[in-house]
């Protein structure tokens, strides 16, 4: 699916609800295109957990849930419950495949649609069921470099002061080092993620441009920073792309009690109750 206003221009693809292109009108595209040597997603959705389950399962009081890596509709074909010009709501239901590992019914609807020289996104979750939903969610979205990483820079909105938390094998440490102190600015260097992303908790962003050296690439913007209070910042050492990830949840720990329900930004919907997380991107 295509969509354009005459300033940037967007391709969707249904599997996934997952953006495919990304640019000003005229200009590259500001997504990377997929190489299976390093990654074979653009900008996956992740949804109902972000990061690993300790040992791939958690418990719930259905019984055990048993879900990959930051879940299943990354890979699962959305209908289209509208579509025009410059906008389109796609939809994915709970089904048969989906309660195999995740006994809960749900509803979530993405809409991606242009606004002057932006891309608005906005992830909506309903609770179709009787009982309580847990779940996460977030965006990966997966952006080309223009030479070397370090040639690049993270700009932040504002200064921040913020840790990053360590990762081993998928789960959190429970460790954490110093990462920014009062600045708007975090150059990037390939060494900094041999041990995967760079991740900050309520670190308060609510925008992030990433920029070469010769000038800003994209831009990404939260109405809320409270929709996403957690964020990754990742790459493959070599590989040609970088990602902005904000998240609504978290991976375990390594102390993790192997709960659902107690897991670390976990969101919970009561029934009939939904909930929106939003963001835009801005290619230059």
């Amino acid at each position: 699916m295509r969509l354009e206003n005459g300033q940037i221009q967007v391709e969707v693809s249904k599997r996934g609800a997952e953006l495919q292109v990304l640019s000003k009108q005229g200009g590259p595209n500001r997504l990377w295109q997929v190489d299976e040597h390093y990654w074979n997603r653009v900008a996956p959705l992740l949804f109902p957990i972000v990061g690993k389950l300790k040992n791939d399962c958690s418990q719930v009081s259905e019984g055990t849930i048993q879900l990959r890596q930051h879940g299943f509709a990354r890979d699962c074909d959305f209908n289209i419950r509208y579509q025009s010009a410059d906008q389109v709501i796609l939809t994915l239901v709970d089904n048969v495949q989906t309660r195999q590992g995740f006994p809960f019914s749900f509803e979530l609807e993405v809409e991606y649609k242009l606004q002057f020289d932006r891309l608005m996104v906005q992830y909506r979750v309903i609770n179709t069921g009787n009982g309580h939903l847990p779940f996460s969610i977030g965006a990966h979205p997966g952006f080309a470099l223009e030479g070397p990483l370090e040639e690049h820079q993270l700009v932040f909105g504002e200064p921040l002061t913020a840790e990053r938390y360590l990762i081993e094998n998928g789960l959190y440490t429970g460790d954490s080092s110093p990462c920014l102190n009062q600045q708007k600015e975090l150059s990037l260097k390939t060494g900094d993620f041999q041990q995967d992303a760079i991740v900050f908790k309520n670190s308060g962003i609510s925008s992030v441009r990433l920029e070469h050296n010769s000038g800003p690439l994209v831009e990404m913007q939260l109405p809320s920073a409270d929709d996403f209070p957690y964020w990754g910042f990742w790459t493959k050492p070599g590989a040609p792309f970088f990602c902005l990830e904000p998240w609504a949840g978290l991976a375990d720990s390594v102390g993790s009690s192997g709960s659902f329900f107690e897991k670390e930004g976990i969101r919970v919907l009561k029934p009939n109750e939904r909930q929106s997380f939003s963001y835009s991107l801005k290619p230059f």
